[in-house]
């Protein structure tokens, strides 16, 4: 990490920028970095939305059976 402290300050632009989050923004090596910090971002981009969770719970079932 060129000029920075810890990964927290290495990666504040970019975070802000494109979202996610560190696992820990005081590494000083090794930034675990997960692109997704909120995992209804990750189901609406693949059109699951939590408020239809036991209705397609059942349409799981239904496939299944």
């Amino acid at each position: 990490m060129p000029n920075r402290k810890d990964c927290g300050s290495y990666m504040e632009d970019y975070i802000g920028m494109a979202g996610g989050y560190l696992v820990d923004p005081t590494a000083t090596s090794d930034c675990s970095y997960c692109t997704v910090s909120n995992t209804n971002t990750y189901l609406a981009a693949v059109d699951i939305n939590y408020e239809n969770r036991w209705r397609d719970f059942g349409i799981l079932w239904i496939y299944i059976v």
